[in-house]
């Protein structure tokens, strides 16, 4: 009877301790998520280049005048995917800052900007394949810029007002379609034409059935 006991509190002690775990591994693991991006979204900020000035400031369309210059004088497509991955860089920057500071009225805006970046930025990526122009060593830091955009993005979700929803999900949508870049199938190679003329080809089957009936 004693020893029946004990077995009785033996497994309702191992019970209690496997429904003490079932709830509480569940919530650490959620804790250790949460924390992993915090900190993932920490070092994404930190690679975030810095700016001079916001789109509230009067003087930012010169900002915007000075940037479009110095792209129309890049010609080498590499140096100028570079700079449009610096520019989407520095849109999301800015947009950063204000989400921080409640600029509300300059987040839409801002939103917009950073869209069109990227969206230039996958037009510049497939005019230089259609150019025969290897760029494997921009795709690593291209897809290290989408994953840091999307996760900023995720971590200010809720400061973007209502009214600025639709650009927010924009930017998401132009984001999946760098990846659809990214994750295209390579091109297939042309098949050579056959070397021989055709009608060389021709003149060799005619002669056959010949030397066939000098054999008979």
């Amino acid at each position: 009877m004693v020893r029946f006991r004990f077995y009785s509190k033996f497994v309702s002690l191992f019970i209690l301790i496997g429904l003490f775990l079932a709830l509480v591994l569940p919530i650490e693991a959620h804790f250790l998520e949460e924390s992993t991006k915090a900190i993932q979204t920490k070092e994404a900020i930190s690679r975030l280049p810095e700016f001079s000035l916001l789109p509230d400031s009067f003087f930012y369309f010169l900002k915007s005048f000075k940037e479009k210059i110095q792209s129309f004088f890049i010609f080498n497509i590499e140096s100028k995917l570079a700079f449009q991955m610096d520019i989407a860089n520095k849109r999301l920057a800015e947009l950063v800052d204000l989400t921080h500071k409640n600029q509300e009225q300059y987040i839409e805006k801002a939103l917009e900007s950073e869209g069109r970046a990227l969206f230039e930025l996958v037009e510049l990526m497939v005019q230089a394949e259609d150019g025969g122009v290897d760029i494997q060593n921009l795709e690593k830091i291209h897809k290290q810029l989408l994953d840091d955009h999307e996760l900023i993005l995720l971590n200010i979700e809720d400061d973007v007002p209502e009214d600025s929803k639709a650009a927010y999900s924009h930017i998401l949508d132009v984001i999946d379609q760098n990846r659809d870049y990214m994750e295209r199938e390579p091109q297939h190679e042309v098949e050579q034409v056959p070397t021989q003329p055709l009608e060389e080809k021709h003149g060799e089957e005619e002669h056959e059935p010949e030397e066939e009936e000098r054999s008979h």
